[in-house]
């Protein structure tokens, strides 16, 4: 019997309850299974179908053969030595590669996650923009993100977990339990009556223990801007926020976005509850312009209108995010213009300074010219904060995220290529010991064929010499090199040999003995007579043109 191709098999992730009833009703027409399925996905963060023990065995084997539940694949993970933070490299199915990270705080965790690969704004100052835009990500790979953070997060009161203690949940099926539904966030309904996936006397997934769980917040400030891939984020926010699975109030969410006026209107009508947090960065078109390249098309006046619209329709107020760039927007006029545009609408503001990485032309102010910014605004502004970014040491606070650099953010020394080395520079170099299972991604120069390699080292040792890179440059034309040229290494030996006799130079090998081979005479205590008790040199002969040997006298 074939096996079933695992990529060919349906994926659960992703599927609200309505979808995920469609999908099993082949197998299990009981509408309960399914909400029995979506708690064991989302509520326990169980993704094996033979762990889900409330499921008859012949249902958990059909699901096995029919379904898959796909989570992205943890690649490397970095911990910051000085802030509780953890960045992870995750991929994906296609070999796509995304970046989240886990803030860790005292009460609770905050899952920063993306939506798609890579940005088509093209913003300079941000490491994600320079990536360009790849595709975006599926509710299932934006959900898959979530659950693996959770997995990560470790216990109440625990924080971060440190690098290399986050258990994936490809290897560790614990059940993650949801909390009570007194602790749950505003909102949601009473677990104890039956829901909409469960009916009366139906089979019910037991449900662990809260405290086996840590609060968490979720924002959407990770790669790609979410409202540029809006059918899937409001999708996957739909399903974190349902009472039978992540349980996450809107309160909880954060959508940040660098303006897209007609989705920030759309996002509003939907009554998620959610908060907006808008990268303004620029309180001028012009300078948005060079700031936001992709944000031309979008005016400030109908952004900050759709602002306004969102803060009425929600009853919440904006998260104004500006990043400050030294010598860009970090004037006394920009902080009176940002004063005047926070006036205008419930709003609060959050200063960061710009997060260096790499390829960014842009520096951050400095303490002084941020204070003095802070100073301009904070007494017209009605809420200020400047926000300390984390985890920059491991390239992974605002604006760093990216994951076509390789080893980018961790520089090393490189070999360097046979035209540096016979000029005497020595390149970078890739320490492939410096990340166990990472692929090195940089090379000294452009990839060359194992022929032109060879060739590289040959031209390093000396035109048309030998490959020893000891032997010192013969000039093209003496008779050493047409003797070696082309002919093999008899005829090498007798060419070099009859060249030093030329020279006057005693050829290689002269003065020793026959057997010991050292040029002062036989090993102590040895029986072989010293010269002058009674041998006599004799010429072994001109043949090959060597000196006279002596030769050895048996013993009397």
């Amino acid at each position: 019997m074939e096996t079933p191709d695992p990529q060919r098999r349906p994926d659960l992730l992703g599927l609200d309850l309505e979808e995920l009833r469609k999908s099993i009703e082949p197998i299990a027409p009981q509408r309960y299974t399914a909400g029995q399925l979506f708690g064991w996905i989302y509520a326990k963060g169980v993704f094996d179908f033979n762990q889900m023990h409330n499921l008859s065995k012949t249902l958990r084997a059909t699901l096995n053969s029919k379904y898959r539940i796909e989570l992205p694949a943890l690649v490397r993970s970095i911990s910051s030595e000085r802030d509780r933070v953890s960045k992870y490299l995750l991929s994906l199915l296609d070999r796509s590669s995304i970046e989240c990270v886990l803030i860790g705080m005292r009460d609770k965790d905050t899952f920063c996650i993306s939506t798609q690969v890579g940005c088509r704004f093209g913003c300079p100052f941000c490491a994600t923009g320079r990536m360009g835009f790849k595709r975006n990500l599926t509710p299932g790979e934006i959900l898959g993100q979530v659950l693996f953070l959770r997995s990560a997060s470790g216990p109440p009161g625990g924080g971060a977990r440190p690098e290399g203690g986050a258990r994936h949940a490809h290897e560790s099926q614990a059940a993650i339990a949801p909390p009570p539904p007194a602790e749950r966030n505003e909102g949601h309904r009473d677990q104890a009556a039956p829901t909409e996936g469960q009916r009366e006397g139906a089979p019910r997934a037991e449900t662990p223990r809260a405290e086996t769980l840590r609060a968490f917040n979720i924002v959407f400030m990770g790669m790609g801007e979410p409202l540029d891939n809006y059918d899937n984020t409001v999708k996957a926010i739909r399903i974190m926020q349902h009472p039978d699975g992540l349980a996450v109030g809107g309160r909880r969410i954060t959508v940040s976005t660098c303006g897209i006026p007609s989705a920030i209107k759309k996002l509003a009508r939907e009554d998620l509850g959610v908060g907006l947090a808008l990268s303004l960065n620029a309180t001028t078109d012009e300078l948005r312009g060079k700031l936001v390249p992709a944000g031309r098309e979008f005016p400030l006046k109908k952004v900050l209108e759709a602002t306004r619209y969102f803060a009425e329709k929600s009853g919440r107020r904006i998260t104004l995010e500006y990043v400050l760039i030294a010598g860009t927007n970090d004037r006394p006029s920009d902080a009176k213009r940002l004063a005047a545009i926070a006036s205008s609408m419930p709003c609060k503001i959050n200063l960061i300074a710009l997060n260096v990485s790499a390829g960014v032309k842009h520096e951050p102010p400095s303490e002084e010219a941020v204070q003095r910014f802070v100073g301009l605004l904070y007494p017209h502004a009605p809420a200020v904060t400047l926000r300390k970014s984390k985890g920059s040491d491991i390239m992974a606070a605002c604006g760093q995220l990216r994951t076509d650099i390789g080893r980018a953010e961790r520089p090393t020394q490189r070999r360097p290529t046979p035209k540096a080395r016979a000029a005497g520079r020595a390149g970078p170099r890739t320490d492939r010991k410096a990340r166990p299972g990472a692929r090195a991604v940089e090379r000294a120069g452009p990839p060359q064929d194992r022929g032109a390699r060879r060739a590289g080292k040959r031209k390093a040792a000396g035109a048309g010499g030998p490959r020893s890179r000891t032997r010192p440059k013969t000039p093209r034309g003496a008779p050493e090199a047409h003797e070696r040229r082309g002919r093999g290494r008899a005829d090498r030996t007798k060419a070099r040999r009859q060249a030093a006799n030329a020279r006057g130079r005693p050829p290689r090998g002269a003065g020793k003995t026959q057997r010991t081979g050292r040029a002062d005479g036989p090993r102590p205590g040895s029986r072989r007579p010293q010269e002058g008790r009674g041998t006599s040199p004799q010429p072994r002969g001109d043949r090959k043109g060597t000196a006279a040997r002596p030769r050895r006298r048996r013993s009397e």
